[in-house]
């Protein structure tokens, strides 16, 4: 009997990068076993300066990969944060989350969305709407709930669909992708959207649907009484107005630019507070 395997040529790195490697796997595993330790010792000391601990503990995040012994480990130091501060640990599982792209297929399909309803779409110079205005908008939101409003925005305020029929495209696109899961060719789709899709993916609730609505209603000028009143309702909506300024900034120079600077104000009163 023929082995296939004689057939697959063995391949050959040179002893540098071999070596390199190795090194490198070496460094994490030790990066991993310190902060393990690490971790035990906060706990039996009911460590609690959290930016103490986040200077020891955030080297895992740049090798931390879905599913893996270095996720499982954060996971148990936000844990840890919980038990005395819950607010700040379901902040952290929710940063976590997203940094390892739970919810990039949510924001994959309101990109590949946004695409198509786009399609052929223009701007003033005669350069691609999509590529030069919507896809940057929201490829460079802060979250993913921002970066799917992003993408939904210009079509919400056209109004030729609701905001909850633009919602649902994306839920029957994200359905479609899910019929077979070994089909991965949508996460290649855009190449410099960020954080790239992992194996495992999060379904919003019906509360971050809600959100995401609130989002692009707030977006929407046509139904704000004037100018003024539309501008007030950022106050009450951070996310909103993170995708207000990126859609100002991506915008056609000399369009609304004067409402750049006070909502960037707004912006500064709002953390601000925050830090307060």
């Amino acid at each position: 009997m023929t082995n296939n395997n004689e057939n697959i040529p063995t391949l050959h790195f040179p002893k540098e990068i071999t070596d390199l490697l190795t090194l490198i796997s070496e460094q994490q595993t030790a990066q991993i076993r310190m902060c393990r330790t690490l971790l035990a010792g906060f706990k039996a000391t009911n460590e609690q300066d959290i930016y103490y601990m986040d200077h020891l503990m955030d080297p895992l995040m740049d090798f931390m990969d879905q599913g893996d012994e270095t996720e499982d480990l954060y996971c148990d130091y936000i844990a840890h944060i919980a038990s005395f501060d819950a607010q700040e640990g379901q902040k952290r599982l929710e940063d976590l989350e997203e940094h390892l792209g739970y919810w990039a297929k949510t924001v994959y399909a309101a990109a590949h969305v946004a695409m198509q309803l786009h399609e052929g779409q223009q701007d003033e110079n005669g350069a691609d709407y999509f590529k030069e205005h919507v896809y940057k908008v929201g490829s460079s939101a802060f979250s993913w709930k921002q970066q799917v409003a992003g993408f939904l925005h210009a079509t919400a305020e056209e109004g030729q669909y609701t905001v909850l029929e633009l919602l649902d495209l994306v839920k029957r696109q994200i359905a479609i992708w899910n019929q077979d899961p070994d089909d991965h060719s949508w996460k290649y789709e855009f190449d410099e959207l960020m954080p790239f899709p992992g194996e495992t993916s999060l379904s919003p609730s019906e509360n971050d649907w809600k959100e995401i609505s609130e989002i692009l209603e707030s977006l929407d000028e046509q139904t704000a009484q004037n100018h003024e009143d539309y501008l007030k309702r950022f106050r009450n909506n951070i996310d909103a107005l993170h995708v207000k300024l990126k859609d100002l900034e991506y915008g056609p120079l000399g369009t609304k630019h004067h409402d750049y600077e006070p909502l960037m104000q707004m912006l500064h009163e709002y953390y601000s507070k925050t830090v307060l």
